[in-house]
């Protein structure tokens, strides 16, 4: 009966031997070779040690008995390994099946290839191996759904998400391993969670200053996001689906300051004392009413969508698929939303369901500007005290895709019926909002038993 040693010392060879066959005469493999930093002060002994041009290029540990569930917990511990002596490709094998786990230096973390991707990787010297097949693709991205979110997703949802992932859709990156979802597909696949369909009509509750000055200046502001009511907004993407520290940087100071909101409700909102109560200066304010023209809702420069909220538990069913997602390997390859800076705006905490929320948004670059101008300015923001920067559309021009249809004041407003009659009389002048027939275009709230 064999020793574990000489077996342990058997199953090295054949590995080391099946690895030197695929990948030629080219590159030499050795069993247990002790492999020293360029300095020589630290020395650590491999199982494997792959050579090409005498020169090493990659080590591996055969960790036989070991469960791979090791490796989040000792990732670390594996890591450094590689890094005392300066190796530039790591691997992990525990001797059950086909799976090899790979760490190249200067990549967080290590990924799982099997044996023929492996070497594709090793001679390619980088951590992933051929591109992942299309319904491979479409098969391991649509599991990384939640099971609660997955149950109550339609049947005709699942097989849009399903046509989402195709030869036509999807492009690669060769040289990173990342494949990604063209632009016209990967907002179908946002709109999709978000259950974006556009109504023919939506609200907004704000001051009386903003309606008057809306009226009077014959423009539409929108606020960087920076001002939001909710100071984790900006935020609250990123660090739920935590794929990475998050900080302020330079450039998501810029990005935040480049991409303006309008925060309005479902139509079914307006006059609603609740509403009024919370975003309407407490029933002092005025609540405005849009007709939406599609056509210009394009998402280059204008996005529209209902926004959607995470659960009760703090958990959120659509930011866990992304993760999910944005953590999947498939032979190493990851996908990447490339216009993930715009639809993250889409997501909120629980705590903000009430709103229920449709929300405008402008991203500006310098090829959206030179064909809008909308005029931008610095204000410091009346409710939050926030310096930012302020978005404001002319109405007239059509470029605007929200049209103001009436307005309706607030039933605490300081002099109601007299301001109602004063804001009719200066719209008939601008005529910002256009009157329906007969009627005034700016009315007072129904409600009348709320002091």
């Amino acid at each position: 009966m064999k020793s574990s040693k000489l077996l342990s010392f058997e199953r090295k060879e054949s590995l080391a031997k099946k690895i030197q066959e695929t990948l030629g005469a080219d590159y030499e493999v050795d069993v247990n070779v002790e492999v020293s930093s360029m300095a020589g002060l630290v020395k650590e002994l491999f199982d494997i040690v792959i050579f090409h041009k005498k020169l090493v290029i990659a080590v591996l540990d055969y960790r036989y008995g070991f469960a791979s569930f090791n490796i989040p917990q000792n990732a670390e511990i594996y890591q450094n390994r590689f890094k005392k002596v300066g190796v530039k490709c790591g691997i992990i094998y525990f001797g059950r099946g086909d799976k090899f786990y790979i760490w190249n230096k200067g990549v967080l973390g290590f990924q799982t290839l099997d044996f023929s991707n492996l070497v594709v990787a090793i001679k390619e010297k980088r951590n992933f191996g051929l591109r992942p097949l299309i319904d491979e693709i479409a098969f391991e991205i649509l599991s990384c759904k939640p099971t609660l979110y997955d149950e109550q997703l339609t049947i005709e949802t699942h097989k849009e998400l399903d046509e989402l992932f195709s030869e036509s859709s999807i492009e690669y990156d060769d040289d990173n391993g990342v494949f990604f979802l063209k632009t016209e597909y990967e907002d179908s696949f946002f709109k999709l969670l978000l259950s974006c369909s556009t109504p023919k009509s939506i609200c907004r509750y704000t001051s009386l200053e903003s309606l008057f000055l809306t009226i009077r200046d014959n423009k539409q502001p929108m606020c960087s996001i920076t001002c939001m009511n909710d100071k984790g907004e900006v935020s609250y993407t990123d660090k739920y689906i935590g794929l990475y520290a998050f900080a302020e940087s330079q450039s998501s100071i810029v990005e935040n300051n480049n991409c303006f909101i309008l925060s309005c409700c479902n139509l079914r909102k307006s006059d609603d004392l609740t509403m009024w109560r919370l975003y309407g200066n407490d029933a002092k304010g005025a609540c405005i009413e849009y007709e939406i023209n599609e056509e210009l809702i394009d998402e280059e420069k204008f996005f529209l969508s209902p926004v959607s909220y995470g659960q009760d538990d703090g958990t959120h069913y659509e930011l866990e698929f992304i993760r999910q997602i944005l953590n999947k390997r498939l032979n190493g390859w990851k996908l990447e939303f490339k216009r993930w800076f715009i639809w993250k705006h889409f997501f909120k905490s629980y705590l903000f369901k009430d709103e229920e929320e449709f929300r405008l948004l402008f991203i500006t670059n310098n090829d959206v500007c030179d064909r809008i101008k909308p005029e931008i300015k610095w204000i410091m923001d009346s409710t939050n005290n926030i310096v930012s920067r302020i978005c404001l559309f002319s109405l007239n021009d059509g470029s605007f895709p929200l049209k103001l249809r009436k307005a309706i004041i607030g039933p605490k407003c300081p002099e109601l019926d007299c301001n109602v009659v004063q804001l009719n009389f200066m719209n008939s002048h601008t005529k910002t909002i256009m009157p329906i027939r007969w009627k005034y275009s700016i009315s007072a709230s129904k409600i009348q038993d709320y002091r």
